[in-house]
């Protein structure tokens, strides 16, 4: 397992995050990821951060810590926050990729969006945040 990025930011302004989309394109790219697979990656750490933003922090800022680290097999991603948690209900609405779309539900997207695009994906309230874990399956990596 070799840590890729371990990154602390406060959060305050969505225009902060197309500079963490940067850095993390230029990371997956450097790892040899295909500009699918990185765009991908890209996706899911941008929305895991927006969600983070939005719920976490409702009054607009707040600190996050992002790490990703190059695993066997592809790619670990985890989102830290110490905000407020989700509510079980915006959970609920997710947890069903396939029916979320098909019903084109309003809330829950960024849930399903992230679903859609990895092939593991953990989500967990903490007495003081939550954590979301995220995995992606990678055709090729570089050692």
């Amino acid at each position: 397992m070799k840590k890729v990025l371990d990154l602390w930011f406060y959060a305050f302004s969505r225009r902060s995050l197309r500079h963490i989309r940067a850095l993390v394109a230029d990371m997956t790219l450097d790892m040899g990821l295909g500009e699918e697979e990185s765009y991908d990656i890209e996706t899911v750490v941008e929305e895991a951060l927006a969600n983070a933003m939005e719920h976490a922090y409702p009054e607009g800022y707040g600190p996050i810590k992002i790490v990703m680290q190059k695993v066997k097999g592809g790619i670990s991603i985890v989102v830290r926050d110490w905000g407020k948690p989700l509510s079980p209900e915006v959970l609920e609405v997710a947890a069903d990729v396939e029916e979320w779309f098909k019903e084109g539900k309003e809330r829950g997207m960024g849930i399903a969006f992230m679903k859609a695009l990895v092939d593991k994906f953990e989500y967990r309230n903490l007495s003081d945040g939550k954590e979301i874990r995220l995995f992606k399956k990678l055709k090729a990596v570089k050692p």
